[in-house]
């Protein structure tokens, strides 16, 4: 038995007297427990301790403890990471948490005051054994305890049965090595007659990880290995087990995992082999479009070195040619002598054709190789170096996880000049990630620039059907003579901007929707609406033609009163700042939903911006300024700031729900300027973190 193994079973029956044990953790003169080692039965149960302080304590609460925490991604995809005080507790703000479950053991109080404290921890009945060590802190003195449920001892089970044991189970397991994915770690899958596990980091033989390449383990080999069972993402594996033995594989790979041409042919796999012979074989899933048609052996030479050496097989693989998108196939060899019987399989890729797909052919679409084109209008990007944006049609929205450049480097998105409202065609493959479909490291095959432009001058450009605007307006029946207005089918109307119109001919539901739907969309005359089109002309009329929906506002013959929500309100005001002045978007911030958020300004540096409000009799409305953490958490920080002549303050301590009303009247841009300082009695836990923010910022051109 390995070294720490034994150990764990000596503690294991030393812990079923601990109750007669003196305490063998430190002890302190402030803090003292009764016992710092506890035992549950395996059927389930509790146990009772004593704490014994002379001022309040509390237990230490961390990720693993009293509740199991989960972390969000990062705008670039990756796991936050906890972060701790410096006692270990844990820190991290709402926003980096996903979910919290209750861990197995439960404890009846987590504080105490000076004097004795009885505390009782208690767990449901589990298979094998399984332990915890938690803390708590008494001024500055921390104290240990380990409580542990049934027997730490390791029990040989099956893949089958690992998978349905609970986290924590010390097991063997036992089975023939594949797929390893990571040589430093020790990242691999073994397999064995009832099913697999991964296995997420190998020790090696003196417990050391980062090794793994010592144990010299091979795709083939048949090994046991021994260690705790965990989980990641709801799916079983092991995690840093010991390997307690490695039979060496009669049949090893030779030739490396390639891709083959979609017009299909032949190409050879190199197999070495110890055993009598090589059989090579085609799994049914692929027989259809892969067979074996040859296959030479030749025979090792012994040496004085290598006295027994492999032998070598030659095997020709013929695929039949492939009309879909990219697919994987793979043929298994397997070798024997007497008794003893090693398998290996190799994989490959067949490429195939691009698939031009929809939103929602690829949001439905199995993962896999398979390499789909895919057209839409850009609606979100996450601000991530990485290009990870979100991409429109009229079926739905796909999440693109990655743009490449040209050269197919990661990270070069924000220099590809690529924007939000822009056109895109993208190809890759559909991936999934927590059950969320996307394209995953897409290349841009095309880009279409979308400029922002007014009807007046839209009115003046020349016919183009390869420049692509966007124009708003508010929806109306065309006064120009030869028009037709169809709300009902195509889309055939007129957007007014004062006295300018446009006329509108055809109006599809979305990027590459079909015509003649446009009355699904529910857009009626007075209503304010962006489209995408470009610019045409017929028998002199103006038209705006190939045009497709991107949002609308209900309108109505009545001025709706201003409410916190941002329903009967434009968002689409004109924004310029400084010091990391950016528009957030949609939130809801204290219950209010739909508002429209600036941010601005750091926590150690006053911010400064700029809102021009739209030319016309407009009503800008606001509902409070403070400061907000990474959870956006609004605060009763406020700060006085001035419009023109006039300078309004919002009451300390108010919720800031109450908005103020500016209309503003002219022919030209009307501008508000705010200058927020900081404010030194914000929490210092925001300092690090927050952002000035305007809350609530809509206006309404009446």
């Amino acid at each position: 038995m390995k070294l720490r193994y034994l150990f764990s079973a000596i503690l294991s029956s030393a812990l079923l007297f601990a109750g007669c044990q003196p305490d063998t953790h430190e002890s302190f003169d402030n803090v003292k427990l009764s016992q710092s080692y506890l035992s549950i039965p395996e059927d389930g149960g509790s146990v009772e301790m004593t704490v014994t302080s002379n001022e309040a304590w509390k237990f230490i609460i961390n990720e693993k403890w009293p509740e199991v925490v989960t972390f969000n991604k990062d705008a670039d995809g990756k796991t936050i990471k906890a972060k701790f005080d410096r006692f270990g507790n844990l820190i991290n703000d709402a926003a980096d948490i996903k979910e919290k479950t209750p861990s197995w053991l439960a404890v009846s109080v987590l504080e105490g005051k000076a004097g004795d404290t009885k505390v009782t921890f208690s767990a449901e009945g589990t298979v094998g054994g399984r332990e915890i060590e938690v803390a708590l802190l008494a001024g500055n003195n921390k104290q240990f305890i380990r409580v542990r449920q049934g027997v730490m001892e390791a029990t040989a089970v099956s893949c089958k049965e690992a998978n349905e044991l609970p986290e924590g189970k010390n097991v063997i397991l036992k089975g023939t090595v594949t797929a390893i994915e990571n040589t430093t770690y020790g990242n691999w899958t073994l397999v064995d007659d009832t099913g697999s596990m991964y296995i997420y980091g190998t020790l090696d033989k003196k417990g050391a990880t980062k090794n793994f390449a010592s144990l010299g383990l091979e795709a083939g080999d048949v090994v046991e290995v021994e260690g705790p069972i965990g989980s990641y993402n709801g799916k079983k594996q092991l995690v840093n087990v010991m390997v307690n033995s490695i039979t060496k594989s009669l049949v090893k790979l030779v030739s490396e995992e390639q891709t083959v041409s979609k017009d299909g042919g032949e190409f050879d796999v190199t197999v070495a082999y110890k055993g009598e012979s090589i059989l090579p074989s085609v799994p049914q899933e692929y027989r259809s479009w892969v067979s074996i048609v040859d296959m030479r052996t030749v025979k090792g030479i012994p040496t004085k070195i290598e006295q027994n050496p492999a032998d070598t097989a030659f095997v020709k693989i013929s695929l039949q040619p492939n009309t879909a998108g990219d697919r994987t196939g793979a043929v298994a060899f397997s070798s024997s002598k007497g008794a003893s019987t090693s398998s290996v399989t190799y994989n490959f890729t067949q490429g195939g054709a691009i698939i031009d797909a929809t939103a929602a052919e690829i949001n439905a679409a199995e993962d896999g190789a398979t390499v789909y084109r895919y057209t839409g209008y850009i609606t979100r990007d996450t601000g991530s170096d990485y290009g990870n944006i979100y991409v429109k049609d009229a079926t739905g929205e796909v999440y693109c996880y990655g743009v490449l450049n040209e050269a197919g480097e990661t990270k070069k998105w924000k220099e590809m000049g690529i924007n939000v409202g822009d056109i895109v065609t993208v190809t890759g493959p559909k991936t999934s990630f927590n059950g969320a479909p996307q394209l995953k490291n897409v290349s841009v095959e095309k880009h279409i620039k979308v400029t922002d432009i007014s009807l007046a001058d839209f009115r003046n450009l020349p016919d183009d059907k390869n420049t692509w605007y966007r124009i708003s307006g508010k929806v109306g029946k065309s006064t120009e003579n030869g028009t037709k207005h169809d709300l009902e089918n195509y889309g055939n109307f007129a957007l007014f901007d004062g006295d300018t119109q446009v006329y509108v001919y055809g109006v599809k539901n979305g990027w590459g929707g079909p015509k003649g739907e446009f009355g699904k969309l529910g857009v009626k005359e007075g209503d304010d609406l962006t489209i995408v089109c470009y610019k045409t002309s017929f028998n002199g009329l103006i038209e705006a033609d190939g045009c497709f929906y991107v949002s609308h506002t209900e309108g109505g013959s009545e001025t709706p009163e201003p409410g916190p929500g941002g329903a009967d309100y434009e968002t689409t005001l004109v924004y310029m700042g400084v010091d990391a002045f950016y528009d957030d978007g949609i939130a809801t911030i204290n219950g209010v939903s739909d508002v429209k958020v600036l941010k601005f300004g750091t926590s150690k540096k006053a911010g400064e911006c700029m809102v021009m409000i739209p030319a016309g009799s407009t009503k800008i409305v606001f509902y409070g300024i403070g400061w907000a953490g990474k959870d956006d958490v609004f605060t009763a920080s406020f700060a006085t700031f001035t419009q023109g002549e006039v300078t309004l303050k919002a009451n300390p301590g108010a919720t800031g729900n109450s908005p103020y009303t500016i209309t503003a009247t002219g022919s030209d841009y009307y501008t508000i300027e705010f200058n927020v300082p900081i404010e030194e009695e914000m929490p210092l836990t925001l300092k690090s973190t927050a952002r000035c923010i305007i809350w609530g910022l809509q206006a309404k051109t009446e």
